[in-house]
């Protein structure tokens, strides 16, 4: 026999925001940035491709704002990410947290060739959310059922064993 029980649980859901969607055109000789800052326990899903212009390339990078203001100034600078003369890239990434980050496409190595780009960057993470379930369930455990049947089964062993001895 199967009842239904009803409990509240929290349960993990998945949360997808777009934060870039854009097609843009990155002139000669120039570069293209986006600011951004992110909550911690973010993973971002980064899609970008060329999609017209000279050899369809471009550079693309992620910087902090002490290293963007370091790479335009030609000085030594570290980057989260920094691939060269892409065509297209899809990649997820776990941003820092709370870090004002610039994702840069830089034309600069084309003297001639405006570039269009188009990128989306979506935001990942996970909500938890309590919410009201209903199972079915067993009236009894499967333990609780061999348990009282075992009981049964010695209780009619006794009974058939008293009317088969007599007492004397």
């Amino acid at each position: 026999l199967h009842i239904p029980f009803t409990t509240v649980r929290t349960v993990p859901i998945e949360r997808v925001v777009t934060v870039l969607d854009e097609t843009f055109v990155v002139p000669p000789s120039a570069h293209r940035y986006y600011q951004m800052v992110f909550p911690s326990e973010s993973t971002l899903n980064i899609n970008m491709r060329v999609i017209s212009g000279g050899n369809l390339d471009i550079n693309f990078m992620v910087v902090d704002e002490l290293n963007y203001y370091k790479w335009r100034s030609g000085d030594y600078y570290m980057s989260y990410m920094a691939r060269s003369r892409l065509s297209s890239f899809n990649d997820r990434w776990v941003p820092p947290s709370d870090t004002r980050l610039y994702f840069v496409f830089d034309n600069s190595f084309s003297l001639v060739t405006s570039k269009t780009v188009w990128v989306k960057i979506d935001r990942i993470w996970t909500d938890y959310e309590t919410q009201q379930v209903t199972m079915i369930r067993p009236l009894l455990s499967s333990e609780t059922s061999f348990t009282g049947a075992l009981f049964i089964l010695i209780g009619v062993a006794i009974v058939i064993y008293g009317a088969i001895v007599k007492p004397k």
